[in-house]
């Protein structure tokens, strides 16, 4: 007959109760190794918490940030118009953590250890300290950020027609969601958008089709007027779509 052997084991902590409030959340924490939070004697090691140095103008393109509902860190942005002349201009604008966090400093080799903020749900565990992911390294609506930023020039069938990459300031337009930009997207009559990013979201109805159906699609709406972001009338829109 087999012979029941002990099974050892490492005791790690207690964890207390597992019918607790946040059980669950304590035990992926130390159960995937993920460290609860940052070491506090880690910090930024260049640039200026705060204040956001004047060596670059503010570009006025109306970035737009697309995330999570409950998302915290608004990391990157994205532009997008249909040109005159066809084809499309796309422009992707990425926080220049750089600017904070030197290269090969404590904070630097902390952060690529862990690799991503981890979401878990009702608990975010930053990659990088607060005052940085969720403000000076987010772009946050209405606040000046440094960005790296890409710029794509594309035809009307999607081909890379140039590209080049340019640190920036620059200041986003609106903090959309995914849910918000997807019914927008697929036509639904209830979601409306007002100002600059109405603008972009016309022109991000332009790259959907083009994704979509691969040749170009003129995209277009009717009813009100409105107006871009440099406050000029542009056409005339109304509905809450940009299809044909």
């Amino acid at each position: 007959a087999p012979v029941a052997r002990p099974l050892q084991v490492t005791f790690e902590r207690n964890l207390g109760r597992r019918d607790r409030k946040d059980f669950d959340l304590d035990y992926a924490v130390l159960r995937y190794g993920f460290e609860a939070s940052m070491p506090a004697d880690l910090a930024p090691s260049a640039g200026a918490l705060g204040v956001v140095p004047r060596d670059l103008p503010v570009s006025n393109t109306p970035f737009v940030t697309i995330d999570g509902e409950s998302t915290r860190d608004f990391d990157d942005a994205v532009y997008a118009r249909a040109l005159p002349y066809g084809g499309f201009e796309v422009c992707v604008a990425v926080s220049d953590v750089s600017w904070f966090v030197q290269a090969g400093s404590d904070i630097d080799t902390w952060a690529a250890n862990r690799c991503t903020s981890i979401y878990l749900p009702g608990r975010t565990l930053p990659m990088l300290p607060e005052e940085l992911s969720t403000n000076q390294c987010s772009l946050l609506p209405g606040e000046v950020r440094r960005a790296v930023v890409m710029s794509l020039r594309l035809t009307a069938d999607g081909e890379v027609v140039s590209s080049s990459i340019s640190q920036q300031r620059i200041k986003s337009a609106a903090r959309l969601t995914y849910t918000q930009t997807a019914k927008f997207l697929a036509g639904a009559a209830d979601v409306r958008f007002e100002g600059a990013w109405w603008y972009n979201l016309c022109h991000a109805s332009n790259l959907n089709g083009l994704y979509l159906n691969g040749p170009y699609t003129t995209w277009y709406a009717n009813g009100m007027d409105w107006y871009d972001w440099t406050g000029h009338q542009e056409s005339q829109i109304g509905r809450a779509s940009c299809r044909e």
